[in-house]
């Protein structure tokens, strides 16, 4: 049994200024100072912090099965003004992977087999000052409302996945196949659209959506020529992936 668990802190902060102006004076003289309009000028400042407390654990029985848990709860600034503020939002995730050629004789040409299973949930959060609408000063001190609000309270974005696979080796790990399923659900999305006529605000935030990715995943590998001298390996990859909207 293998376990540890710690703690992150991250901060973010993106700074932009910015000015323009809308025709030239004199042409091929870029100063702003030279434009025909006054000049406009912007600046964002946007700042993030991710707490995050996290587990991992592993077990294995006889080294044929082998059991791997881990746990993260995340405390994003993102959600503030959300029930998410204090408790944050978990996910965690389970792996099991079986050996059968230890459990049972298998015979000389299978020189090594596994069946493996897995079930994660990742959760993220939404874009900075997305939750409280908030208002902005201009460069001439102008006030500026936000044109944009949460329709109702902002939840972070969870992608389910399960994962099942096979893989072989033959022939004295001379020919091998691997071979995965995935299937993903990405639920709560995050969205910006226009709101209804009558709305105080132009737009609206909203979580929505169920996105699915399925597919498969093979993997053909082979090793022709082994001699002291000279190696020749070779493999055949191919993929299938299917994307589907389920819900809107």
């Amino acid at each position: 049994v293998n376990a540890s668990a710690g703690g992150n802190m991250m901060q973010q902060s993106y700074d932009m200024l910015a000015a323009s102006v809308v025709g030239l004076i004199t042409p091929g003289v870029y100063k702003l100072a030279n434009g025909v309009s006054n000049p406009n000028v912007q600046t964002v400042i946007k700042k993030k912090a991710l707490n995050s407390l996290y587990f991992t654990a592993n077990f294995a029985y006889k080294d044929k099965l082998f059991l791997d848990v881990t746990g993260r709860n995340d405390w994003s600034s993102t959600l503030a003004y959300t029930k998410y503020e204090k408790k944050g939002f978990f996910y965690p995730s389970v792996g099991v992977s079986f050996l059968p050629d230890k459990w049972v004789k298998m015979p000389e040409w299978v020189s090594f087999s596994k069946l493996r299973g897995a079930y994660s949930i990742v959760g993220n959060g939404v874009p900075p000052f997305i939750t409280y609408p908030v208002s902005y000063v201009t460069a001439g001190g102008e006030i500026l409302a936000s044109d944009a609000a949460p329709f109702a309270e902002m939840k972070p974005e969870m992608t389910h996945s399960v994962e099942l696979g096979i893989e072989w080796k033959f022939l004295q790990h001379r020919l091998g196949l691997n071979l995965t399923y995935y299937h993903t659900d990405t639920y709560e999305q995050f969205f910006k659209l226009p709101a209804l006529a009558g709305d105080k605000y132009a737009y609206r935030y909203v979580n929505a959506g169920d996105i699915r990715n399925q597919g498969w995943e093979i993997t053909l590998d082979a090793t022709p020529v082994l001699t002291p001298d000279f190696t020749w390996k070779t493999s055949l990859n191919f993929s299938a992936n299917k994307n589907k909207i389920v819900e809107l």
